[in-house]
């Protein structure tokens, strides 16, 4: 359980440890939670670059096919 904040404030007033182990766990899984954010980031800028690439090309061959057939 995590310690009310005021308890907190007590603890390091008094210059005994404060959470322990707790904040090194909380840390590692709020950056295990960022890299998995970023992870996610990423790969959606990749699909959507990716879409866009594939819609640019089919554009360009329907046009292509459009002025052959005039």
């Amino acid at each position: 359980m995590i310690a009310p904040l005021g308890s907190l404030h007590n603890e390091l007033a008094l210059g005994q440890p404060g959470g322990g182990d707790k904040t090194m766990i909380r840390a590692e899984a709020d950056a295990k939670f960022l890299r998995r954010i970023l992870m996610l980031l990423v790969a959606g800028t990749l699909a959507t670059g990716l879409m866009a690439g594939l819609a640019t090309v089919k554009a360009e061959r329907a046009i292509a096919l459009e002025q052959v057939s005039q």
